[in-house]
């Protein structure tokens, strides 16, 4: 059974009233969707990214871009089932 997430992104500074809704697989990786969410707002991957657990920017409790380590998503939201802030830039 393949698991699914939805997700509502909000951009940072923009209230509620801006978001996209996104779906994406449970075995599909943190790199997978950090690109969704930057095609959501048509914006190209140019920088690293970083996913902060505790809505804070740059924390050491986040997950980080690494290509040698692919965090597939289902493995981080059995963890916590909130993605809090992703950094990008």
């Amino acid at each position: 059974m393949r698991i699914q997430y939805t997700l509502k992104v909000y951009p940072a500074g923009l209230g509620r009233s801006v978001y996209r809704t996104i779906t994406i697989c449970g075995t599909d990786t943190l790199d997978q969707l950090c690109m969704a969410i930057l095609s959501a707002f048509d914006f190209t991957a140019e920088h690293l990214y970083e996913f902060c657990m505790d809505n804070k920017m740059y924390s050491e409790d986040c997950y980080r871009f690494n290509p040698m380590k692919l965090t597939c998503l289902t493995k981080m939201m059995q963890r916590e089932p909130i993605l809090h802030w992703m950094n990008w830039g």
